[in-house]
C-alpha cells in the first residue's frame, strides 16, 4: 500500500503537522470497491469524473486526510491519463461507496510533469490551505469574537480564495475582545489566535467549501474494539511536553518590556515540578485579552499529551464516515478504556477496500514542523520587535503630558543655582497661614479669681440692678391675661369678642352628613319609586327577550336560527389553505449530528426517508424537529431491509427545519419531495 506520508511537505506542516507526498510503490490496475472522484474547474463547473467503474483513467490508488481544520491533504494515482485536463487548482471530490455527499473537497497543487511515464499521480489540500493565501491589516476594539471572524471570512478570505462564507456556520463566543490589531497576519493564524482567546472553540473548511467556527464537540461518538473493528493501536504518553507557569507577551509595552503578565497552574507545578515557558502573541493589544489567550494554551500544556493511533479501521462492512470530530473510546485487551479527542482521520482505498487510521489526543508532528515552529517564533518576535518601535516612535514623536523625578535632570543643581531658575516671582506675598500666642507680643489676657484681691464695684448687679427687680425665669401672670385653657375650653372663663376673631367663614354650609328614620317626621315624596317610576314601568329580574334578539342557543347551534353578517365577525383567522410546491431534490446530510435544512418560504416540508438495501441489524433512525425546538421525532428501519417513508416536517419562520440522521449497517437517503407554503 503506498504510503500518502512519505516524502514531505514543509508548507504544510508548518501549521497542522500533515505529511504529504507520493506512494512509494505503485500496484497494477485494480477493481476497487465502489468509489468515483469528481472534478470542477475553478468556475464550478464540472469537467469529468473517473472511479471504480470506469473505463479510461482507472484508478490505482486514493488517500485522504481529515483533520479538525477540515480536509486536509489527499493523492490519488491512475494508470491512464481522462479526457478531460486536470490542472492546478482543480477541485477533486471524493465520494466513497458512490456517496451522495462527498466525504472530502480539495484542489489540485502538484501534477505530473510533461513528458511523464504512467502511473500519473496527482496531490493537493483540502480548502483549509487557502486561509494561508489571504493577509489580514485591521484593528479591533470591543467586539465579540465572532463577529471578528465574520468580518475577516467575508471581507478578506471569501474574495480572494474559493472559500464560501455562510454566517450561520460561524458560532458566536462568549468572549469579547478589548483591542487587536492584526498587520499582514495571515488569515489562519488570525483566526487560529482568536480561537484561542475565545477557549474551546476550533474553525476550518468543510466538505463544501464553507468556513466553519463551532465549539469544541467532547462527546463520544465512536467506540471501538481491539481485535474487532481492528487489530493495531499505539498508544503514548509524553510527559516531556508539559509547561505549567508561561510568560506572556503582548503587543503592548509595559515598564519598557513586553512580557505583560503570567499565568501558572500550581496542581501541575506540584506534579510536574516548575517548567516555565513563554508564549507570544504580538497582535493582542490588550494585557487581559492577552491572559485569556494564554490560560487557554496553558490548560493544552500543564499535563502530559496523550495520543494514539489506530490502524486499519475495515469500512467496507459499515460504510460509514469517520469525522475528527467528537471523542473516540477505545477498548484494548485487558478491559482498559481510553477516551481521546479525534484528531485527524487518513482514509485508504486500495484493492483490500477502504481502510481508515485514526490519530486521536494529540497529532504526530513531524521533524520539519518543529523546524517551521522555530520559524514562526522568529516571525512573532519580529513582529513583536516591530510592534516595540511602533510605539516607541509614537512616543517619541507625541510625548504628551508627563514628569521626571529630580534626579532625572542632570543639571538640577548646576550653579549659578538660582539664575538657572525660571519664571521666579519678584515679590513673595505671604500664604494664608496661622500663628500660636506664644507669637503675637501684645496678645490680649485674663486673670483667675484668685489674682483678683479686692471687690469690683457692682459686680454683684445687672445693669445696676438688684435680683429683686427681675421676675423669676418660672412665674404665672395675674388675671389681666387669659391662659390657653381658658381660650380653648368652652365655659373655662375666656371671652374675645366677635370683631377681634380674625379669618372668619363668610358662611357655614352643612357638611355631609346622614339621619336615622326616626328623625324624619314627615313623607318623602316618592320614596317608593326609582327615578319617579313605579315597579311595572321595569322588567323582572327574570325575564326573556323578543325575537329582536338572538338566543346563545339559536349562535351557538348550526340552524338554530341565528344569523350574523361576515363583517360584524371580529379577529376572524385567515381564510384560505396552504400552497403545496412539487419540487424534488436529494437532502445533504452528515450522519450522527443535527444537519439544518433551509426550504425558503416553507412551512411544511415533505420528505421521504428511504433506508439501504442491505438488512439493517440494530435499525437506523432519522430523528427530525423543527429549528429551534427541542422536542423532536423520529422513524426507524426495525431491521426491514429497502424500507421507505414519507413524512411532513414543520418549519420554522425561515424555512428550516433539522434532522439527525443514524445508520447501522445500510445507506441513508433523503429526499425533499415538495413542500407547504
Amino acid at each position: 500500500m503506498g504510503q500518502l506520508r512519505k516524502e514531505k511537505r514543509l508548507r504544510e506542516d508548518r501549521l497542522v503537522g500533515i505529511k504529504t507526498g507520493v506512494p512509494s510503490y505503485i500496484p497494477p490496475e485494480l477493481e476497487l470497491r465502489g468509489f468515483k472522484l469528481v472534478f470542477y474547474d475553478v468556475s464550478d463547473n464540472k469537467i469529468g469524473e473517473i472511479g471504480s467503474d470506469s473505463f479510461r483513467g482507472k484508478i490505482a490508488e486514493v488517500q485522504f486526510e481529515l483533520i479538525s481544520f477540515g480536509c486536509g491533504a489527499f493523492s490519488f494515482t491512475i494508470n491512464d491519463l481522462p479526457d478531460f485536463n486536470i490542472t492546478y487548482r482543480t477541485r477533486v471530490d471524493i465520494h466513497p461507496y458512490f456517496d451522495s455527499i462527498p466525504w472530502f473537497t480539495g484542489f489540485i497543487q502538484v501534477i505530473p510533469k510533461p513528458g511523464k511515464k504512467r502511473p500519473y499521480a496527482f496531490s493537493g489540500f483540502g480548502y483549509f490551505d487557502q486561509l494561508d493565501w489571504v493577509t489580514i491589516t485591521a484593528s479591533y476594539q470591543n467586539q465579540e469574537v465572532s463577529l471578528i471572524i465574520k468580518d475577516i471570512i467575508q471581507n478578506y478570505v471569501a474574495p480572494n480564495t474559493q472559500i464560501i462564507y455562510n454566517e450561520s456556520k460561524i458560532e458566536a463566543a462568549s468572549y469579547t475582545i478589548t483591542s487587536i490589531d492584526f498587520d499582514h497576519t495571515k488569515a489562519k493564524d488570525a483566526i487560529q489566535t482568536l480561537a484561542d482567546i475565545a477557549q474551546g472553540y476550533e474553525f476550518g473548511v468543510d466538505n463544501s467549501r464553507e468556513f466553519y467556527f463551532r465549539e469544541i464537540d467532547t462527546d463520544t461518538k465512536y467506540h471501538y474494539w481491539v481485535g474487532k473493528q481492528f487489530q493495531d493501536i499505539e498508544i503514548e504518553e509524553d510527559p516531556n511536553s508539559v509547561r505549567n507557569k508561561l510568560y506572556v507577551k503582548a503587543g503592548q509595552i509595559s515598564g519598557g518590556s513586553n512580557i505583560i503578565g503570567s499565568v501558572q497552574d500550581g496542581t501541575s507545578i506540584a506534579t510536574y515540578g516548575l517548567r516555565e515557558d513563554v508564549v507570544t502573541a504580538p497582535e493582542i493589544l490588550n494585557s487581559d485579552d492577552a491572559l485569556q489567550w494564554a490560560n487557554y494554551i496553558l490548560q493544552d500544556l500543564k499535563t502530559p499529551k496523550v495520543k494514539a493511533q489506530i490502524h486499519n479501521v475495515f469500512l467496507d462492512s459499515t460504510k460509514e464516515k469517520i469525522e475528527p470530530k467528537g471523542k473516540c473510546r477505545i477498548t484494548v485487551y485487558d478491559g482498559t478504556e481510553y477516551e481521546l479527542l479525534v484528531k485527524r482521520v487518513q482514509y485508504s482505498i486500495s484493492k483490500s477496500g477502504i481502510f481508515a487510521e485514526l490519530e486521536l489526543g494529540e497529532i504526530q508532528e513531524p521533524f520539519e514542523k518543529q523546524i517551521v515552529d522555530i520559524v514562526k517564533g522568529i516571525d512573532e518576535e519580529k513582529r513583536l520587535s516591530d510592534k516595540r518601535t511602533e510605539q516607541l516612535y509614537d512616543l517619541a514623536s507625541n510625548p504628551g503630558s508627563h514628569q521626571h523625578i529630580r534626579a532625572d535632570i542632570t543639571d538640577f543643581w548646576n550653579s549659578p543655582f538660582w539664575t538657572n531658575i525660571p519664571d521666579k516671582p519678584s515679590t513673595f506675598p505671604p500664604s494664608s497661614h496661622n500663628h500660636v500666642k506664644a507669637d503675637i507680643i501684645d496678645f490680649a489676657h485674663t486673670h483667675s479669681g484668685s489674682d483678683i484681691t479686692s471687690q469690683v464695684s457692682d459686680s454683684d448687679k445687672v445693669d445696676g440692678k438688684h435680683a429683686s427687680e427681675f421676675a423669676l425665669a418660672s412665674h404665672n401672670h395675674d388675671s389681666r391675661y387669659y391662659t390657653e385653657t381658658e381660650l380653648n375650653t368652652s365655659g373655662a372663663g375666656g371671652a374675645v369678642h366677635w370683631n377681634n376673631v380674625t379669618n372668619k367663614p363668610s358662611s357655614y354650609p352643612p357638611s355631609s352628613h346622614t339621619h336615622p328614620g326616626s328623625q324624619i317626621t314627615s313623607q318623602v315624596p316618592d320614596s317608593d319609586k326609582l327615578d319617579g317610576h313605579d315597579a311595572s314601568y321595569f322588567a323582572t329580574a327574570s325575564h326573556n327577550h323578543d325575537e329582536r334578539y338572538y338566543t346563545e342557543s339559536e349562535l351557538k347551534n348550526s340552524g338554530g336560527g341565528g344569523e350574523v353578517h361576515w363583517d360584524n365577525i371580529t379577529n376572524k383567522p385567515s381564510i384560505g389553505g396552504l400552497s403545496f410546491t412539487y419540487s424534488v431534490a436529494n437532502i445533504s446530510f452528515s450522519y450522527n449530528s443535527w444537519n439544518t435544512v433551509t426550504v425558503s418560504g416553507a412551512k411544511l416540508v415533505l420528505v421521504t426517508v428511504k433506508f439501504g438495501t442491505t438488512i439493517i441489524d440494530k435499525g437506523a433512525i432519522v430523528k427530525f424537529r423543527k429549528y429551534g425546538s427541542s422536542a423532536d421525532y423520529e422513524c426507524r428501519a426495525e431491521g426491514i431491509s429497502r424500507f421507505a417513508t414519507t413524512l411532513l416536517v414543520p418549519c420554522d419562520s425561515s424555512g428550516r427545519f433539522q434532522v439527525y440522521p443514524q445508520r447501522d449497517g445500510g445507506n441513508i437517503i433523503l429526499t425533499r419531495v415538495g413542500y407547504f407554503t
